[in-house]
């Protein structure tokens, strides 16, 4: 009988990057399994083969795993959006960690990689979010299910900040355009747009050691909490080594260029932005810092000029590149400059250890820390700290 026409039992024994339940097939191969927990015993119906590995569903929970929670969001299962609110929040952040591991070890070639730091949980595992993006489908707005395509409408988010519930209630009945961001500010204030938005508005964000003004569609972290966590640790990171220069990549708003100032004799912050790179000046001035000088361009054109004329012996990079990681030849150019420290600052654990597969032969990975931002989802900030090669 085709394995595909009957149902088998599997016992889940691990959860891959990107969450799916990892378990077995009779013939050896591997069997990933959504929204499974490790323990789980249950029957899944095989949804797709390939050679080495096969894909399937759970039709029935037999026996719940150790670590299997409840859900308490309506929508979960068919919104694609959260992937471990099934899952106790020790135990998916045990498997975050296991992953961040294990995916700098197969893509980026690190068969030692240092231990990750003890794990930053977020305080609040639920409510923490301050943006969110919707989509319009025929009946409300929502969020895409795991085809991609079908918009699943949602009434509340279980992981939006409150604030954000009730203006999407409140805002619901006047909504038209195809797509609707709601972002909260640290004054409570809550701002939602349509398919455009304008960056003549700037919110004030509260990361690190203070309130810094953000534009409206700026990027900013959307879990505040853990963020001004990981600004911190990269605060002290630098200053426990520091160098006389320092260099931003993408710099946004100019969150570590302004931190890092008061340690650095030099700043250079690199942000193709312009509402961005404006913000970040007034964000320097109103903080009194004339030692950071900003550069708006995109990170990949012409990089080898922001290097030059710099000692690279006397010189930190801090690099937050967009989930997509860094553009065309900026990771080659930062292994040929070869700076003092490289602090990488990455929402997508896949790309880091792509261009750590590229940094090794310049660099040396001393240091690795997981911020749990995005908790209930498969996402997570980390942090990896290089060290030039003698």
């Amino acid at each position: 009988m085709d394995v595909n026409e009957q149902l088998i039992t599997v016992k889940i024994e691990d959860i891959a990057f990107g969450g799916d339940g990892v378990g077995r097939l009779a013939d050896g191969r591997v069997v990933f399994v959504p929204y499974t927990a490790v323990g789980d015993v249950v029957h899944v119906r095989v949804v797709r083969q390939q050679r080495r590995y096969a894909r399937g569903e759970v039709e029935q929970l037999l026996t719940p795993g150790p670590a299997r929670a409840e859900p308490p969001c309506a929508y979960y299962g068919t919104c694609n959006g959260c992937r471990y609110q099934h899952i106790d929040g020790a135990a998916a952040l045990s498997h975050k960690t296991q992953q961040l591991q294990e995916i700098l070890q197969r893509i980026g070639g690190i068969a030692d990689a240092p231990d990750v730091d003890p794990v930053v949980a977020s305080p609040q595992p639920y409510g923490y979010r301050n943006k969110l993006k919707l989509r319009r489908s025929g009946k409300g707005y929502g969020y895409l299910a795991a085809d991609n395509r079908t918009v699943v409408p949602i009434e509340r988010c279980e992981i939006a900040d409150s604030a954000i519930n009730g203006a999407l209630a409140a805002a619901r009945p006047t909504l038209r355009d195809e797509t609707v961001t709601f972002r909260v500010d640290a004054t409570g204030t809550v701002h939602y747009y349509g398919d455009t938005g304008t960056d003549a508005l700037w919110l004030t964000e509260s990361l690190g050691d203070g309130n810094m003004m953000v534009p409206l569609t700026g990027f900013c972290q959307v879990n505040p909490a853990v963020g001004s966590q990981l600004v911190d640790w990269v605060r002290r990171q630098f200053a426990a080594t520091p160098t006389t220069h320092l260099i931003d990549l993408y710099a946004g708003a100019g969150v570590f260029a302004i931190v890092l100032a008061a340690v650095a004799e030099t700043v250079c912050a690199v942000e193709s932005q312009a509402a961005a790179v404006a913000a970040a000046k007034a964000n320097a001035e109103a903080r009194g810092l004339p030692n950071i000088a900003f550069v708006e361009r995109r990170v990949e054109r012409n990089l080898s000029e922001v290097f030059e004329g710099c000692d690279a012996a006397a010189t930190t990079i801090v690099l937050d590149p967009p989930r997509q990681g860094c553009g065309r030849g900026v990771i080659e150019k930062i292994a040929q400059f070869a700076p003092h420290r490289l602090i990488y600052v990455s929402c997508n654990a896949a790309t880091l250890a792509r261009d750590v597969r590229t940094l090794a032969a310049a660099m040396a990975l001393e240091r690795l820390a997981l911020f749990d931002m995005f908790p209930q989802t498969t996402h997570f900030e980390s942090v990896a700290l290089f060290r030039a090669l003698p």
